[in-house]
């Protein structure tokens, strides 16, 4: 059985694609199960210091950093790049990690909370080995060639993975970052979960710099695919043809019918096909021109980069309405946002970005560097 893991963002069209995977008898995935235990591991690895003394910091359950403008963000990512490896996971932490994992799986993976506590090992390797059994189990029972985690926002940990785990299949789930937008703010119906505007498209950017980061890399990308929700629609067979020919699988003909498709309960989906299919374009009749924009603005190299049509030849300079809107959005925001810095300190240093192609990443996809190289200062400013 080898590991899968993917990543994507919240309103990404990920549920979908892992139900789509998981309709394979050889292939089980459990979805937004594990994101506390991921980030309990990027705190240990990073900030080791922390927990000395049998300390528990807070911090371990913050929201993950965007990259951009972020020196120590940065720092932080290339560290947990390079210094990550397997750690001992006292059995003391596992008053708090075991109850943090519960309530997460319970969102959408509630098949798999029974045998949760008995997955409980000494190290991050082994109880990703334990809940990726767990996982099999429950949705295929047992007999599958993948098992693993669909999680929304761990793109930055595929690197440690990939060497902790070596045989490990890594997917990357992208969207139009305008749908993306569009469904965060007008289809999630829990206005607390709504994040702030700007804080969204930022992270959505990031999964998917990251993503074509990681395909330039001869580490990686050998073991990992990029695959885009609006593809699912346009051509299924060729989608699905390319996704078992990526993990080596015979294809079955599950996952050419919607009506295979099971949640995470184990039930037949009940959502009508159409939400999913009509997502894809609802942002252009729905949609709020301010956040298209704004998708745009942000998002230009990216988008560009995998294929995403934009009606602007070059990366558009946002007016004051723009900016206006997406700090009084900030403002009002009920869900998460990012912590660094001022806001309007960094919606200026995305404006004066604007007019100037080679100061986002677009250089670095025309001439990728090894990762070993990542902190150099020259690729630094790239990002910051």
């Amino acid at each position: 059985m080898k590991l899968l893991f993917s990543a994507g963002t919240a309103r990404g069209g990920t549920n979908l694609r892992t139900f789509l995977l998981n309709s394979h008898p050889k292939v089980a995935l459990s979805i937004d199960a594990f994101l506390p235990l991921f980030k309990y591991f990027r705190s240990r690895v990073v900030f080791p210091e922390l927990w000395e003394n049998g300390r528990v910091p807070d911090s371990w359950r913050a929201i993950l950093p965007d990259l951009f403008n972020n020196k120590s963000a940065l720092e932080d990512f290339v560290r947990f790049c390079h210094e990550a490896q397997d750690i001992v996971i006292p059995r003391t932490h596992w008053r708090f990690l075991g109850a943090e994992i519960e309530e997460r799986a319970a969102l959408a993976s509630k098949a798999i909370l029974g045998g949760l506590n008995r997955c409980q090992a000494s190290t991050f390797s082994q109880t990703i080995m334990n809940f990726a059994d767990l996982v099999s189990k429950t949705y295929a029972d047992g007999e599958v060639e993948l098992a693993g985690f669909q999680e929304n926002w761990i793109a930055e940990f595929f690197i440690p993975l990939s060497r902790i785990f070596p045989d490990s299949r890594f997917i990357s789930y992208v969207r139009d970052p305008r749908a993306v937008l569009h469904s965060s703010e007008f289809h999630e119906l829990d206005v607390k979960k709504h994040p702030a505007i700007f804080s969204m498209a930022r992270h959505v950017r990031k999964n998917m710099s990251l993503s074509l980061l990681y395909s330039k890399l001869s580490t990686i990308s050998h073991r990992l695919m990029i695959t885009r929700y609006e593809d699912l629609f346009t051509d299924k067979e060729s989608y699905v043809n390319g996704v078992v020919n990526f993990l080596e699988i015979e294809s079955h003909p599950n996952m050419m019918s919607f009506a295979q498709y099971r949640n995470g309960e184990g039930n037949i989906l009940t959502t009508p096909f159409d939400i999913y299919r009509d997502a894809v374009n609802n942002w252009e009749v729905e949609g709020n021109s301010l956040i298209t924009n704004c998708a745009e603005w942000l998002c230009f190299e990216e988008m560009e980069a995998l294929d995403y049509k934009i009606t602007k030849s070059q990366r558009i300079v946002p007016t004051e309405e723009n900016l206006r809107f997406l700090y009084q959005n900030m403002q009002a925001s009920k869900g998460w946002k990012d912590s660094q810095q001022d806001l309007h300190d960094q919606l200026i240093w995305e404006k004066e970005k604007s007019g100037r192609r080679d100061s986002q990443l677009s250089v670095f996809y025309a001439n990728p560097k090894l990762l070993a190289e990542i902190s150099d200062e020259q690729y630094r400013i790239l990002w910051c």
